[in-house]
């Protein structure tokens, strides 16, 4: 005896047909269509395994030919009578034993693992923060979702994806992460601004080439992005210069105060001295005020940012860690 494996189609014509053994007898007892529109068998084998009789299981692709095959059992007779696909992407097996048990013959059930041959997609998740309309007044979000499963097994990792149609301080490079949350520094700009922009986010789940984005689709949250032309009443008492973070990778906020208005340089060098930025060139009046260094397309260093203003000037060094 063979397994036989017959297709028809839906008035019983038959399409094709199979068949799978060895020298001995083997014998198919179950088949189920899996997810990937192949085909599973299950039964018994007596050319192959470990003893009397084993277990066969027998994949094959959607015209029928065998992708794999594997037995279960022991010394003995063992018999599988059903098979069936897991959510899982494995398979579950019912029949009897005579290699295991208590005696004669037992009810066995075996489980295996998912379908190496046949991967399958990181299971749905939705996102969760920030909730869609949230509006922010401060430089940092925190993103979250629900946590995906594989189904084959496989490490996840989320790519978080954000853009602004009229916001143009934002690296647009995408953020990538195993947890289910991150945050995210987005850089203000030194120019006076108060204003509300938009914020549209999405995330992938991914792993061993399979993406799947979140359930609810893209997201939406708003930011005022509140700067020294909300700051400009307070008049500073000194003349200072400061960056934050620092260490900073790869965008740091470098703040300065100024006692008067007046001409404002400000760049950057790197540790030989060389320029590598000019940041400000410009009239800003007295107050506090920001910009952002982005040292994206720089190496790991010491850099040194200088603030020449009003017959004063100011160095002092930051280090970009990458």
């Amino acid at each position: 005896y063979d397994f036989w494996l017959v297709k028809t189609d839906g008035s019983g014509t038959e399409e094709w047909n199979r068949t799978f053994g060895g020298s001995s007898n083997d014998v198919c007892l179950s088949v189920q269509q899996t997810s990937d529109d192949a085909y599973i068998l299950g039964g018994y084998t007596q050319s192959y395994g470990a003893g009397d009789a084993d277990f066969w299981l027998v994949k094959t692709d959607n015209s029928g030919t065998e992708e794999w095959s594997c037995t279960f059992g022991g010394s003995d007779l063992d018999g599988c009578s059903s098979v069936q696909q897991t959510s899982d992407g494995g398979y579950i097996l019912g029949g009897e034993t005579r290699s295991y048990g208590a005696d004669a013959g037992d009810f066995w059930l075996v489980k295996t693992g998912p379908d190496s041959l046949n991967p399958r997609p990181p299971g749905a998740f939705e996102r969760v923060l920030p909730e869609d309309s949230t509006l922010f007044d401060v430089d940092e979000v925190e993103f979250a979702w629900t946590r995906s499963i594989d189904p084959n097994g496989d490490e996840i990792t989320y790519l978080l994806h954000l853009e602004s149609p009229t916001y143009f301080f934002l690296d647009t490079t995408d953020y990538t992460t195993t947890d289910t949350s991150i945050t995210v520094w987005i850089p203000w700009p030194l120019d006076h601004l108060d204003e509300i922009h938009a914020f549209y986010w999405t995330v992938h789940a991914t792993a061993e080439g399979d993406t799947v984005e979140a359930s609810n689709g893209e997201g939406i949250f708003l930011m005022d992005i509140i700067m020294a032309a909300n700051e400009i009443s307070v008049v500073p008492l000194e003349y200072s210069l400061s960056a934050y973070p620092n260490p900073f990778n790869p965008f740091t906020q470098i703040s300065f105060d100024l006692t008067k208005t007046s001409h404002v340089s400000l760049k950057v060098f790197d540790l030989l001295g060389r320029e590598v930025a000019i940041l400000v060139d410009d009239v800003h009046p007295t107050g506090t005020h920001h910009t952002t260094f982005d040292g994206s397309g720089l190496p790991s260093g010491i850099y040194f940012y200088r603030l020449q203003t009003g017959g004063v000037t100011m160095t002092k060094k930051m280090v970009l860690l990458k």
